[in-house]
């Protein structure tokens, strides 16, 4: 009976340790950041944009404009490290983070100018909205990427103050850095989309929407193996991630390494130099730049293990 109830009030005041750091938490945690009112928010089942929900007054001179985002709520809990876990007095406690992400299209900013969007065939309008669900979507891959990098997410210090302020730093450092990301990439994705007009537009538009709904579908790795084949003295293949700023690089079983650029639509060809062994296993992967920024980190190299020659 004793050790019951040595066991319950220890339980109660381990509780009770643990509520009041993560009300006090709470507190050190900066506000939330607000959603708007009337956001349609990311859902699986409801995601789909019409031209209802551009509800925003014109404020540019293009036909549409959406603005959507990622974000995150979370509070910080400090753990201490009673059970021996570190001998490092600097990481005496450890701050998790419990969060919860969001993506969602703002109703309110975002616009249709439907003067412009009128004196347009069907298709090219129905294309537009299309072009718009791009960048909705956008959001929510960028949401889905800060839903795997929070758990990484862990501060330590001395104090369960210093270990949440090191965990607040790192959160504000990578909603920064998401921020920039999603931005660039709607930047290029608009720069590479101009009208919808030509040929080569609809192949990009179309590169940039299976990019993002390979991203959406979480594909392990940039390029797909079984697209990819030696022909003769070249790779050629199509990015599983395309996109007309893709850059692609193979490196061969002694280090020796080839680069090129990819089509609008995705596909390329990269000429074989002599150095180059195709015989050997070789490794690749793709990267997004804009404007000589890298705006898509190298997502994990593919193997080809067994490369065929033709």
């Amino acid at each position: 009976m004793n050790r019951l109830l040595t066991f319950i009030i220890a339980a109660s005041l381990l509780m009770g340790l643990v509520l009041g750091v993560l009300l006090w938490s709470n507190y050190l945690l900066p506000p939330p950041p607000s959603i708007p009112d009337n956001a349609k928010l990311w859902r699986l089942d409801d995601h789909l944009l019409s031209w209802e929900d551009f509800q925003g007054s014109i404020e540019g001179s293009a036909i549409a404009e959406t603005v959507a985002t990622a974000t995150a709520t979370g509070t910080p809990l400090a753990i201490p490290n009673w059970l021996g876990w570190t001998t490092d007095s600097n990481r005496a406690w450890q701050a998790i983070l419990i969060f919860r992400t969001v993506a969602y299209f703002d109703r309110n900013s975002s616009y249709v100018n439907f003067d412009l969007l009128e004196s347009d065939p069907e298709d090219v309008r129905q294309l537009t909205l299309v072009h718009e669900q791009g960048h909705f979507d956008l959001a929510e891959a960028g949401r889905r990427q800060l839903q795997r990098e929070f758990p990484k997410l862990k501060g330590y210090g001395k104090t369960s103050r210093e270990a949440i302020e090191d965990l607040l730093v790192q959160l504000e450092n990578l909603m920064r850095k998401m921020t920039s990301r999603l931005d660039q990439e709607n930047q290029l994705y608009d720069h590479d989309v101009n009208a919808l007009l030509s040929p080569g537009d609809l192949l990009v538009q179309q590169a940039w929407l299976k990019r993002i709904q390979d991203e959406l579908n979480n594909r392990s790795g940039p390029l797909d193996p079984a697209k990819i084949q030696i022909e003769g003295q070249a790779i050629t293949g199509q990015p599983l991630a395309a996109s007309a700023r893709a850059h692609l690089i193979f490196v061969d079983g002694k280090g020796q390494k080839i680069e090129g650029e990819a089509n609008p639509d995705g596909s390329f060809i990269i000429q074989i130099p002599p150095e180059f062994d195709p015989t050997y296993p070789i490794r690749g992967h793709q990267e997004i730049w804009f404007e000589g920024t890298l705006v898509a980190q190298p997502a994990q190299a593919i193997t080809l293990t067994q490369p065929q020659l033709k």
